[in-house]
């Protein structure tokens, strides 16, 4: 744990993020989410404007020892710097770099890959993006993995249902195959697929009227909610057509102790092939297959995710600790 005396911020220009929040009780940082004010993106900027205001106004106000800073996007990390060479010299600065840093917009951003080697400590959540990021021109001996924590769950005990159901957490990006689960969907009439996740402006109306009785869109979900569908899923499906994700929800299943369905990726593989079973991620009746096995054989697949999440736990805690001394934070 963190030393009492030293005063520890996250900045996440973002709602909550569940990344952040379960390591908060190890690193002792307090965390300010700033989310978007405005759904247009022609507005982004003015956003940017408003957030920037607010980041500076509470490091003004906390002047805190060691800032960490959620990226992206990238002008948070200008930010960051130009108030620790303006007002605070001794500050440590952490990039909590997500593997969507790599798009052109944020790792394009002017200045940013040479902020990135003035700062303590770039950490990545796989070793892919740490590859990636070193073939960028960051320096390979500032950049520390630090997967993702499993955490606890205090969900009510799951309660039978007559249908076993598939939980398929999205935020309806780019790399999931939405269309494709709904194919596997039409093949697997007796199982139901909850599909979590703002959808509205996503999908088109004609896809979601032509959908099977079998899904359902369950929309923006409590934190509450969310988990306790979470902890009652039969499976918990993780697709990506990007090989250096790590998927929130993959560790979020092994952190529930579910049987889960994932991407058959390099970086998937590496984090979790103890518990999962993979798929062909544009493949519906791979999906199906991987699906049925699951069913087929909970109770063997759930104990495979409490051991993973026992060993995540302690690789963490050995991840955190190289981190902390190599950045004296």
């Amino acid at each position: 744990m963190q030393d009492s005396d030293v005063k520890s911020l996250m900045i996440a220009w973002i709602g909550y993020q569940r990344r952040a929040d379960t390591m908060k009780q190890y690193w002792a940082y307090d965390i300010l989410h700033l989310p978007n004010q405005f759904k247009k993106k022609s507005a982004r900027p003015l956003d940017y404007v408003i957030k920037s205001f607010k980041t500076l106004k509470t490091l003004l106000a906390g002047s805190p020892d060691v800032l960490w800073v959620q990226l992206p996007p990238s002008p948070v990390l200008h930010i960051a710097l130009a108030y620790k060479f303006i007002f605070n010299r001794r500050l440590k600065i952490i990039a909590d770099a997500h593997n969507s840093l790599l798009r052109k917009q944020w790792i394009g951003f002017p200045g940013t890959v040479a902020l990135l080697n003035r700062i303590d400590a770039v950490v990545v959540h796989n070793f892919k993006v740490k590859e990636e990021l070193a073939g960028l021109g960051v320096k390979d001996t500032n950049i520390f993995i630090l997967e993702d924590l499993p955490c606890d769950f205090h969900a009510a005990p799951a309660s039978e249902r007559e249908t076993p159901y598939v939980l398929f957490p999205c935020s309806f990006d780019i790399d999931e195959p939405i269309e494709i689960v709904i194919n596997a969907a039409r093949e697997m009439p007796g199982v139901d697929f909850l599909i979590t996740g703002k959808h509205q402006g996503k999908l088109s109306e004609e896809l979601v009227a032509s959908l099977p009785e079998n899904i359902k869109l369950t929309g923006f979900l409590s934190k509450a909610t969310f988990e306790q569908l979470l902890c009652d899923a039969n499976v918990v499906l993780g697709l990506t057509t990007r090989d250096n994700v790590q998927l929130s929800v993959a560790n979020e299943a092994v952190s529930a102790g579910r049987p889960m369905a994932l991407s058959n990726t390099t970086v998937l593989r590496s984090l979790f092939s103890e518990a999962a079973v993979f798929v062909d991620t544009l493949d519906p009746l791979s999906i199906k297959a991987g699906v049925a096995q699951l069913i087929a054989n909970q109770e063997t697949y759930k104990e495979k995710s409490a051991l993973l999440k026992a060993k995540r736990i302690t690789r963490w805690k050995g991840q955190a600790q190289l981190l902390r001394t190599a950045a004296t934070i």
